[in-house]
């Protein structure tokens, strides 16, 4: 017997295998406090990278059921199946507050580690020489093992010269968007939709950072997206379409922030825009 009782939802995973969440949004995430906590943001991960040249890539595997929840929790949790209710020991995902609650003990775990960067459950380490990655690799797998972190070995990559994470790929030279990612915005087909048009704008603002005048290619697609606005395909509409698709294939590196160079900031502005960036003098 229990008060709660959530539905279950199964994931399909891209792999095939099935992961068991739960619709916590109709009835635990209603009352609980959030757990104020911040995610790193992607852009500050990657500003760690200057100085690296073989990079690893951990991935833990079901996180969140490493977790061991109290009673009070572990009762809150509770699952509804055609087969009774189920008590659940371990933080279920789709609880709005196991993201932060994740992150936290991962920043706390992983503290003070040199060279280490950590996304939820993707964890990449860096090194200048192959030795000095070797030594951080060896540190953080030792105290993955001290909090009984389980990895999924299919999913991690070892000294690598040029790695994917987070949807980019890195190496020594900086920052390169995903060949996979670009092929998916050339090959996109012209949006009927407003959510469509979401979806192709997600995408590309994602790598907008790569994009020279990005905020004045997309005004015509941004225009849409208002609201009681007829959804009305122009000709402005298919010129930034294509323009977007032109610049995103493109070829750039960005390269690493370096601490050590002093910075140039270039501005700029317009009636329908601005933009900024930030530059190293390179030798």
């Amino acid at each position: 017997n229990s008060a709660w009782g959530t539905p279950i939802v199964p994931v399909i995973k891209p792999n095939g295998n099935v992961r068991l969440c739960a619709d916590y949004k109709v009835t635990l995430n209603k009352v609980i406090k959030d757990v104020n906590y911040p995610i790193p943001r992607i852009e500050d991960i990657f500003s760690n990278m200057n100085g690296g040249q073989f990079f690893c890539t951990l991935d833990i595997s079901n996180a969140y059921l490493h977790m061991v929840m109290d009673d009070a929790s572990s009762e809150m949790q509770t699952l509804s199946t055609h087969k009774g209710l189920f008590k659940v020991n371990r933080l279920m995902f789709g609880v709005k507050t196991a993201p932060s609650i994740w992150q936290r003990f991962m920043d706390s775990t992983l503290q003070g580690i040199e060279g280490v960067q950590c996304f939820f459950d993707d964890i990449l380490v860096q090194g200048a020489t192959y030795d000095e990655t070797l030594e951080r690799l060896r540190t953080v797998l030792q105290v993955l093992r001290s909090k009984n972190l389980r990895l999924n070995k299919e999913k991690c990559k070892f000294f690598e010269r040029s790695i994917k994470y987070l949807g980019h790929v890195i190496d020594g030279y900086g920052l390169h968007k995903s060949k996979e990612k670009v092929e998916a915005v050339i090959n996109a087909r012209r949006p009927t939709n407003v959510s469509e048009l979401k979806s192709f704008l997600g995408l590309v603002t994602y790598y907008s950072k790569f994009i020279s005048n990005f905020s004045d290619i997309v005004p015509p697609l941004n225009s849409l997206l208002q609201k009681n606005k007829e959804f009305k395909w122009t000709p402005a509409c298919e010129k930034s379409f294509q323009k977007v698709k032109e610049e995103i294939s493109n070829e750039k590196t960005l390269a690493h922030f370096d601490p050590s160079l002093p910075l140039v900031l270039a501005t700029d502005a317009s009636p329908i825009g601005l933009g900024a960036v930030i530059s190293h003098r390179m030798n």
